[in-house]
């Protein structure tokens, strides 16, 4: 009973993998009738006899995972005798019909599994920068990397590297028979990082080590040290490590296995020794900071690639280098730099993740803020207020709902600022106070409830008369802000200000050049808007059902409701508005136009969770394959027109 199952799941494994691979390519030998190799737009490889054209015969397919099938092929399928080799280690050798595996047959599993440990739990855990990619397998898969290329494109150094080597970097099928793993997490991190302390070489000095998961690490330190000994590079071995050098002995490299990786150590001025020692100490790992992980561990996904920074660290080990740019580079005084470095310190760390199997692209951050520090005080006690511009009732081009505590941010420019812009602010500030009688720090900044929104809406309405734009803006105060208007109203030309009672707010019409701006004040919200259509809807909101609410894309609806900052773009109005100033899409080509279409908008985000800050940008789309391999079609479809309107023109 337990084989049969195991044999239904691994069925299931079977066909789907398999049935992907339609396009392909012959990269060796006869593809028709005879042997030779046949490379799949998937990644994965097949290596056989073919008969018409389809796999026949015997024959060895090798998937894009790892997995191969050795046996017979029959028209194209798996049929016949054949062994599954799983890349877990799991085999199954028996019959197989029309790709599927049938019950004659046994399954064999290692007494172990291959398993990969977490490679933060070898890297020490006072380092700088993290970047780790989850497998060369997904990076090869989403970013289209084919022997020479990358999204279609040529790389041109990969041929030097392969005449030097005999090694095709951009091959995965090269990289496994060298004994690389390209199924585990592989990447780099960055330790002692200062800025700017390289004279010679105007770079940074740091410690680099590169990871690299390995089947076979004894077979991947000889292809490295032969390779570097054809260069004339000198590799010695000492204990349990190789010291990489040139002729000079001035800058030396290490590598080294430990587990199932291989690190290759550089410093980027001298010797990496002392970092390589600390690479070997198992008493402390980046797998038991809680600093990293408290940030890590609030990403949903653990597959994508993540990109970690220790903030903290950098900014200690480049207190003088920061000092010394601000002081030179933008003329800080001495309190300036003080107060701007205890800004940047109030950061502890910072996470990037990328999602590559999303047919939209996604780019998410988190922020890790200290408690009781600077930075936290600029997102706190914010009074948000978006209902007189999401309950709107038409559709908008371009929204910004912005989240910042104005009073806590004056407050610290006022402190942080270099002399000469305090005093720009200051005069300015007191020819308002002269002008209008306004104090604008106590009688406007102290005032700002800290919620900012800015709308466009309805595109087919723009025009150069009429941008349908709307301002909302959090306050604390109604009154005190009635008086700064009426204020301000009494000093503009008689015949250009007027009142007029709109949904029951008195407000202030504004008019220049055939534009009507309309101002008043409601539920401690002071709303602008360009168009009296637009500043009706803003006050009506106990009555409208705006566009928040008719939204398809519920994930939108939820974000935009949420107490947070967004930058939101939709690409559907924006053709719209561009039709209106006379730009016809007829000077965008069929292609691009196709698209544009398949976007739908952008999106950029942020909100606060306890002290932490979390970020995220997003381009929607109606993709049918992952973004960044339409990305790729994308790039081909434009280097074929490129090639076509050249044709062309030779031709006339």
């Amino acid at each position: 009973m337990k084989k049969f199952a195991l044999l239904i799941l691994l069925s299931l494994i079977v066909k789907p993998v398999y049935s992907k691979d339609l396009a392909s390519e012959c990269i060796s030998g006869d593809c028709i009738n005879g042997f030779g190799t046949k490379q799949f737009l998937s990644g994965s490889k097949y290596a056989g006899q073919f008969k018409n054209g389809k796999e026949n015969g015997q024959g060895i397919y090798y998937f894009f995972n790892g997995s191969r099938y050795e046996g017979e092929f029959e028209n194209g399928n798996f049929h016949g005798q054949g062994k599954l080799i799983y890349s877990t280690g799991i085999i199954f050798n028996g019959d197989f019909s029309h790709d599927t595996m049938t019950s004659r047959g046994d399954f064999s599993q290692p007494d172990k599994i291959k398993y990969s440990k977490n490679i933060t739990s070898l890297i020490p855990d006072d380092i700088d920068i993290l970047m780790k990619f989850p497998s060369l397998s997904s990076l090869f898969r989403n970013f289209s990397i084919r022997n020479n290329t990358i999204f279609g494109m040529p790389i041109n150094f990969v041929s030097s590297i392969t005449k030097k080597t005999g090694l095709n970097p951009l091959s995965i099928w090269d990289l496994r028979d060298i004994g690389i793993d390209t199924n585990s997490e592989f990447g780099f991190a960055i330790s002692d990082l200062h800025a700017g302390n390289n004279s010679v070489k105007q770079i940074p000095v740091m410690n680099i080590v590169i990871f690299i998961p390995v089947t076979d690490g004894s077979k991947l330190i000889s292809t490295i040290t032969k390779s570097l000994a054809n260069q004339k590079i000198i590799v010695t071995k000492e204990s349990d490590y190789y010291i990489i050098e040139k002729s000079n002995k001035k800058e030396r490299a290490y590598l080294f296995q430990k587990s199932n990786y291989i690190f290759i150590a550089i410093h980027t001025a001298g010797d990496a020794k002392s970092f390589i020692k600390l690479m070997q100490d198992d008493n402390s790992s980046l797998q038991n900071s809680r600093l990293f992980n408290d940030a890590v561990a609030k990403f949903t996904k653990n597959n994508d690639p993540i990109l970690y920074f220790n903030i903290n660290n950098i900014i200690k080990n480049n207190q003088d280098s920061i000092k010394n740019y601000f002081s030179k580079s933008l003329n800080y005084d001495d309190k300036a730099i003080k107060n701007t470095l205890k800004l940047i310190s109030s950061y502890a760390n910072a996470v990037f993740s990328i999602d590559l199997e999303s047919k939209n692209f996604l780019l998410s951050s988190i922020y890790t803020i200290k408690p009781q520090s600077k930075a936290l005080e600029f997102l706190q006690g914010i009074k948000y207020n978006k209902k007189h511009i999401l309950d709107i009732d038409k559709k908008p081009l371009f929204l910004m709902l912005l989240g910042l505590n104005i009073d806590k941010y004056y407050q610290y420019l006022r402190d942080s600022w270099p002399q000469n812009f305090k005093s720009g602010m200051e005069k300015s500030f007191l020819e308002i106070k002269n002008e209008y009688n306004i104090n604008v720090p106590e009688d406007i900044i102290k005032n700002i409830g800290g919620n900012i929104n800015i709308g466009i809406f309805d595109s087919e309405m723009i025009n150069p008369l009429n941008y349908n734009t709307l301002f909302t803006l959090t306050i604390n105060n109604s009154v005190a802000m009635d008086t700064v208007l009426k204020k301000i109203a009494a000093k503009l030309p008689e015949q250009s200000i007027s009142r007029e009672v709109i949904n029951g707010v008195n407000a202030y019409v504004y008019t220049k050049d055939l534009i009507n701006i309309y101002i008043g004040i409601k539920n401690n919200v002071l709303v602008i808007a360009q168009g009296k259509d637009i500043f009706e809807s803003a006050l009506n909101v106990e009555k409208s059902q705006g566009f928040i609410t008719k939204l398809e894309d519920k994930d939108l609806q939820v974000i935009a409701i949420k107490d947070n900052t967004i930058f939101y773009i939709d690409v559907d109005e924006t053709l719209k508005v561009i039709k209106n100033f006379g730009i016809s899409d007829q000077n965008i080509s069929a292609d691009k136009l196709e698209y544009i279409n398949k976007i739908k908008y952008l999106l950029i985000s942020s909100n606060m969770v306890n002290n932490s800050y979390h970020g995220q940008i997003l381009i929607k789309t109606n993709f049918t394959e992952p973004f960044f391999i339409t990305l790729k079609d994308i790039i081909q479809s434009a280097k074929n027109q490129k090639k076509q309107k050249f044709s062309n023109e030779k031709k006339d």
